[in-house]
């Protein structure tokens, strides 16, 4: 038997961004993107790229019949920080 604990852990910082991840990659449309900072909850950039491509690698989204959908990373930057953008495309084969 597993052994119960009264106080569990906070979550880390990495569930958090998958989390939030998720709930944002579920909702994404065809030809639409969102950005992902670097700066996360202060994860740095090596973390966040490495985390948004392992997520992007993992998702799986129910679409209709003949609709093959993926997902494009782009490691952008802007004049401060930077993002990793995720892009959605959709195509019938």
């Amino acid at each position: 038997m597993f052994k119960i604990e009264e106080a569990p852990k906070p979550p880390t910082k990495e569930a958090l961004l998958r989390a939030e991840f998720m709930e944002t990659i579920e909702q994404l449309k065809s030809g639409k993107h969102f950005d992902v900072p670097y700066d996360y909850e202060g994860l740095g950039k090596e973390s966040v790229v490495r985390c948004v491509h392992n997520y992007v690698g993992q998702f799986r989204k129910t679409v209709p019949e003949g609709a093959v959908v993926y997902y494009r990373v782009k490691n952008c930057k802007e004049e401060k920080g930077g993002y990793s953008r995720v892009s959605m495309y959709e195509y019938a084969e």
